[in-house]
């Protein structure tokens, strides 16, 4: 999965995530602890390609070519340092917003803390930038000018989620001013909030300031599919009717919500079988009525 993938994954989060947070439905825990596990091993690994890169160059007294194969495994994570903060940033704003609608503290933490690692991975990513022997000047310009690009379409993506009321969500953007302008501008400009052709045209128009990213592969592959599959099956599974993603979504949401059904069973078994006999029996027999009500919750 290429940066520009995940900036694609972003331009959709920002278009459906008002549906998201205001559903009642209970995220699958499986989809989230998949999400921090995929973010959490790709940090590491950006933090060894930073750390061995810079002990590769460290003699040398000029920067790689453009086209160095090994300059180009480097660049190619750089990028992704980059321009995959965006979907981070946005994720984070959608589990701010569903706490925030439904009174809880349990989303965001874990996704603030995955944010806060990546801010600082893309800090060590910007620092290569200045060495001279590290990275060539055109390299570093284009990067740089790559950076800005990608917080400001992040503030715009925010900006969208403020101006849909879903409550305080500026904080997940990279300059929260200006995504709060941002807000102002789309809810002054009702089309583009409301018409999905329009919004529709300005998300293209952001692939393509995109596209010419590195079109090789990332080493960091499977972990941005993991990252990718474990959001988007936190969403209803008929929301991508139009786009023709139901179907596996439905499959692989439908797969972690067994899979936390199945925890939920074994924590119960585990707790009924700890009890003396006579407690297990009033234990079955109290919750005859109430096991149900409770199982429905989101299953």
């Amino acid at each position: 999965m290429r940066a520009p993938e995940q900036i694609e994954l972003a331009g959709l989060l920002a278009t459906h995530g008002a549906t998201l947070i205001r559903c009642q439905a209970r995220l699958s825990n499986q989809s989230l602890n998949s999400y921090w596990t995929g973010s959490r091993f790709r940090l590491e690994r950006w933090s060894e390609a930073i750390h061995n890169y810079q002990q590769l160059r460290e003699n040398r007294l000029v920067p790689p070519e453009a086209d160095d194969e090994e300059w180009l495994q480097m660049r190619v994570q750089l990028e992704e340092i980059i321009v995959s903060e965006v979907l981070t940033r946005v994720w984070l704003g959608i589990t701010r917003g569903i706490d925030c609608q439904r009174k809880t503290v349990e989303l965001e933490p874990p996704a603030r803390s995955v944010m806060l690692g990546h801010m600082e991975a893309r800090q060590r990513a910007l620092g290569l930038l200045v060495d001279p022997r590290i990275v060539d000047s055109g390299e570093a310009e284009w990067l740089h000018r790559l950076q800005q690009r990608s917080e400001r379409w992040n503030d715009l993506l925010i900006g969208r989620l403020v101006a849909q009321n879903l409550g305080d969500l500026s904080q997940a953007a990279s300059y929260p001013d200006r995504a709060l302008e941002f807000a102002e501008d789309l809810r002054r400009d009702h089309q583009l909030v409301g018409d999905e052709m329009a919004w529709s045209l300005l998300i293209t128009s952001m692939q393509t300031v995109f596209a010419p990213c590195l079109d090789i592969p990332s080493p960091n592959t499977e972990l941005n599919k993991m990252i990718a599959v474990s959001i988007l099956a936190c969403f209803p599974p008929d929301m991508f009717d139009s786009i023709g993603l139901a179907k596996s979504l439905w499959q692989v949401r439908l797969d972690n919500i067994t899979s936390d059904a199945q925890g939920l069973l074994h924590e119960f078994m585990e707790l009924e079988s700890s009890l003396p006999p006579s407690s297990a029996r009033e234990s079955r027999a109290g919750q005859g009525n109430n096991y149900l009500d409770n199982g429905n919750r989101g299953f």
